[in-house]
């Protein structure tokens, strides 16, 4: 089993870029079942917020992700997706992380 957060906006979609996340949809992957956990709201005021949001998370997906923020994932364990294409957050979990 492992966690997956997928960073969405304000209308439930997969957020075009991870910095512009309002709040991330957990999901949990279990061999090809998806199933969805929780909303977590993001806390854009606080520095390196997105890490401390989402450290529980094997993976995260978002439409892109900045060079910096993709290092910083990866010192962490987290595996960063960009999906362009999929926005339905759910989709987007099957799509990437369902072998």
């Amino acid at each position: 089993m492992m966690k997956i957060a997928v960073g969405v906006n304000d209308f439930g979609v997969v957020a075009s870029h991870l910095g512009k996340t309002s709040r991330f949809f957990i999901f949990e992957v279990n061999g090809k079942e998806v199933e969805f956990l929780e909303m977590r709201d993001s806390n854009s005021d606080k520095s390196n917020h997105i890490i401390e949001e989402i450290k529980d998370c094997s993976g995260v997906i978002s439409g892109s992700i900045g060079e910096g923020m993709l290092d910083n994932l990866k010192k962490n364990g987290i595996t960063a997706v960009i999906e362009s294409v999929i926005t339905d957050p759910e989709k987007a979990v099957e799509k990437n992380f369902i072998n």
